[in-house]
């Protein structure tokens, strides 16, 4: 994983970076932060009721830099993904997994349906940024990431 130094009054991209597509960007409170330093991993924490619990990438550097404390995380989609993305985004993902549970003979909920779409990694949005929000749903450690930046 590279490193990467950048004053926090102007984050930018990285250079060699700033043409990569599929960028997903972590901005290190103070908890995530602490957890980084000591284990270098980013445990699932939870997230408001749309989201779940995950840890949770935005494809706007900008966005997780409101989040940092001092450190964001660069990785890409590629290395996220170990499983199905479901993007909730488009609501036809909850239709088909009403299909799913529909096919079964217990009675069910569309709060069953929301927490089974919530087992997989998700893409969402952030309405008041507009920018989307890659939720991982297990662990993440440094073989998942691609760089880090550090602000001073």
């Amino acid at each position: 994983m590279k490193t990467y130094y950048c004053n926090r009054d102007n984050i930018k991209l990285p250079e060699e970076l700033a043409n990569s597509r599929n960028l997903y960007f972590r901005g290190l409170g103070e908890k995530a932060e602490e957890e980084f330093r000591k284990a270098g991993i980013q445990s699932p924490q939870d997230g408001d009721f749309s989201v779940g619990r995950g840890v949770f990438f935005s494809d706007k550097l900008e966005y997780a830099a409101d989040f940092s404390k001092g450190r964001i995380l660069i990785t890409t989609k590629n290395r996220l993904q170990t499983k199905r993305i479901i993007d909730t985004r488009d609501l036809r993902c909850y239709e088909k997994m009403n299909e799913i549970f529909e096919k079964r003979t217990q009675p069910y909920t569309q709060w069953d349906v929301h927490l089974a779409i919530l087992e997989h990694d998700t893409l969402s949005t952030a309405d008041e940024n507009c920018c989307t929000i890659y939720t991982a749903r297990r662990e993440i450690g440094t073989k998942d990431l691609l760089a880090q930046i550090i602000l001073n």
